[in-house]
């Protein structure tokens, strides 16, 4: 089965989509968050395809633009490696979990409530006001 980008897709909805990919990878190389405009931009475009495989494709977009952020913020601060190695064990932990189970979620389920997700994050970074703010200076 031949697959051509431009034939199966229009170049708007491709456009559209790239500027959203670039938006959500600026956007989660500074505070994090990306996901919440490249998912809601992926279930509307391809409303048809199954939602394993729109996260799916989703986390592997996102893993790529954090680990390219990650090496650019190991090269110029610091990290507390004990906190470090805990919350990466329990993030793969619950990963692991999440990734066996994807199944159990439904389409309309996660696309009803993506907006509620999406105020409770805007709400955490407006409402906070000393967010991104290092303590220690």
């Amino acid at each position: 089965m031949g697959y051509d980008l431009f034939v199966d897709y229009s170049f708007s909805t491709l456009l559209a989509l790239i500027a959203l990919a670039f938006t959500a990878g600026f956007i989660d190389s500074i505070v994090g968050g990306g996901g919440f405009i490249q998912l809601p931009a992926l279930l509307v475009n391809f409303p048809n395809t199954d939602l394993p495989t729109l996260m799916g494709t989703n986390k592997i977009a996102g893993f790529s633009g954090t680990s390219v952020a990650a090496y650019q913020y190991a090269k110029r601060i610091k990290f507390n490696y004990k906190l470090l190695f805990f919350i990466s064990f329990f993030t793969l932990i619950f990963s692991l979990f999440r990734s066996e189970n994807g199944e159990l979620y439904s389409f309309r389920i996660i696309k009803a409530n993506h907006p509620r997700h999406l105020n409770c994050d805007g709400d955490l970074h407006v409402h906070q006001e000393r967010f991104g703010i290092n303590s220690q200076n």
